[in-house]
């Protein structure tokens, strides 16, 4: 009876003091929103990391602060806690580009619908924003290598705020006027650049092409561009 007696003291205490673990484990949420620039606080003090502070940083008293455009994790491993941040955009001047490197010029006719104006290497589109009125796309053998938006000059500031929430500037070129950027924290994690250059005193034209190691883009990056400038032009929608 003594050892019955015994057995069920430690189990009560056994269950108590798991009962009271879960009552002061933090009540950390599965998801978080937020839009670019937010902060949310986790009100929860240990070691915190997050899966891609490219989008989204935290610190160790649970405050996460979304930086751009994009999905990470945020875990705390030694505490078992982990939640999803989803960040969106707080400002946008236009719709992205369509991105998907390698695409033929028929799949993408398919989802963008007919082009306005179009060369055996190249297509066009008018967009319904005033503010970038036209978008491009130049294939190479028949796969998508570059897209790209015309941005006027008189929306500058606001197309600085568009590509600084979501990708992260890496160089600047005061005397040619262009500004690079990456979607990753550092250039070997990128797998696409953006390059903003004044295409005229009207218009902004902005590049987005791949930088991995299978395509042309990973060449020669200033040829490239060349390139889209002389297809832009083919097109005549930069007048």
């Amino acid at each position: 009876m003594l050892v019955m007696a015994s057995m069920v003291f430690v189990f009560s205490s056994c269950s108590e003091d798991e009962k009271k673990k879960e009552e002061v484990r933090p009540n950390i949420p599965t998801t978080v929103n937020l839009k670019v620039g937010e902060n949310y606080d986790l009100k929860h003090t240990t070691t915190w990391e997050s899966s891609k502070t490219f989008v989204a940083t935290v610190n160790g008293s649970g405050v996460i602060t979304a930086k751009r455009v994009g999905k990470a994790k945020i875990s705390a491993p030694y505490a078992h806690l982990d939640c999803s941040v989803n960040v969106a955009a707080s400002y946008t001047l236009y719709d992205e580009p369509i991105t998907d490197w390698g695409i033929s010029k028929n799949a993408l006719i398919s989802r963008r619908g007919i082009p306005d104006n179009e060369t055996s290497t190249a297509l066009s589109y008018s967009c319904s924003s005033s503010y970038a009125p036209k978008e491009a796309y130049v294939f190479e053998n028949n796969q998508l290598i570059m897209s790209a938006k015309l941005v006027k000059t008189t929306y500058t500031d606001q197309l600085v705020d568009h590509l600084m929430q979501r990708y992260k500037a890496v160089n600047v070129d005061t005397e040619k006027y262009d500004v690079y950027f990456i979607n990753e924290e550092t250039l070997d994690k990128a797998n696409m650049a953006i390059v903003a250059s004044l295409s005229n005193t009207s218009y902004w034209l902005v590049a987005y092409m791949p930088t991995s190691s299978n395509t042309r883009a990973n060449m020669d990056k200033e040829a490239l561009y060349d390139l889209l400038k002389r297809e832009i032009e083919s097109l005549g929608i930069n007048k």
